[in-house]
């Protein structure tokens, strides 16, 4: 009977315009329905029996899909992330793998972005844009901070323009 922790990432979706008649949609299409599921056992320790786990754990890199639609080319728009709940006890990051297909293009940071309770801006651009690739990255996930058998989280993706 090994150790078993079970985390689920779970993606929401909400749609706000602020301030504008421009009409757009923001299209989330998850790889796997309900999001990315992780088994912490055995195999994702990082020194065998005794010892913690890996000091981080990395989605595939198009874990999620989004794509953003607009009325007309020059919409310009911005995607916010942000954690529903502040008692996550590990650290979430999200990594923008690919902008996508678009006539225009699309800005974004190359490196992991640290996901909190306060929104922030992931990709923004103009125009439409489908097939952007989100990947997620956990870390300071411990024996001692994951104490239940299971543990979920949402975020939150706005599209705001």
């Amino acid at each position: 009977m090994g150790l078993r922790r079970k985390i689920l990432v779970m993606s929401s979706l909400l749609i706000l315009t602020v301030g504008s008649l421009i009409a757009a949609d923001l299209t989330l299409i998850p790889e796997q329905a309900g999001g990315w599921y992780i088994q912490l056992d055995e195999n994702m320790l990082s020194q065998g029996a005794g010892s913690d786990f890996l000091s981080s754990i990395v989605s595939s890199t198009s874990c999620e899909r989004l794509a953003v639609d607009t009325d007309t080319q020059d919409d310009p728009w911005s995607i916010l992330v942000m954690l529903q709940s502040d008692a996550t006890p590990f650290i979430v990051e999200v990594l923008i793998t690919d902008e996508g297909v678009g006539d225009h293009t699309a800005s974004y940071s190359d490196d992991f972005q640290v996901v909190s309770t306060e929104s922030m801006t992931m990709i923004s651009g103009t125009g439409d844009r489908s097939d952007i690739t989100v990947q997620y990255r956990l870390t300071g996930i411990s024996i001692e901070t994951i104490s239940s058998t299971q543990s979920s989280m949402g975020l939150l993706y706005v599209l705001s323009l």
